[in-house]
């Protein structure tokens, strides 16, 4: 992220704003997708966020400015809260009670902290910024 953020001309403020900004938004935004996908339903909820959060993903990576690629992953944190609500929830219709609750809820958790602790290692290698030369 680092170099991404270099690329747009932030300093070390924004580079703490765009590793905080994910955050931030997930934070904000955790319970409302919960209500959501007890009324519309959790499926339709995890399968709409996980649509925003790659396209959220891509606006990250294609962000003109450093303002804009703020946005972009306070959006992606958004659309994170969605999917982390709904497919919790569905986790939680599948295996009403007991043992088998614990233990799937516990390799979700597995799951999540794993692809969170892989993200930065892997990130940079996959997610270079979009080269903006040839936008001079």
């Amino acid at each position: 992220m680092t170099q991404t953020v270099a690329s747009l001309g932030g300093g070390t403020v924004g580079l703490t704003w765009g590793l905080s900004a994910m955050g931030l938004g997930l934070a904000a935004a955790l319970l409302p997708p919960s209500a959501l996908a007890d009324n519309v339903g959790r499926r339709q909820v995890l399968v709409w966020s996980t649509a925003l959060l790659a396209a959220t993903s891509a606006l990250a990576a294609l962000a003109p400015t450093i303002g804009f690629f703020i946005g972009a992953r306070m959006l992606q944190g958004i659309a994170g809260a969605g999917v982390i609500a709904s497919s919790l929830g569905i986790i939680g219709d599948a295996f009403p009670s007991g043992h088998a609750r614990t233990h799937a809820t516990g390799i979700w958790s597995a799951a999540l902290g794993g692809g969170i602790g892989c993200s930065s290692r892997l990130c940079p290698a996959r997610c270079s910024p979009v080269s903006r030369s040839s936008a001079s």
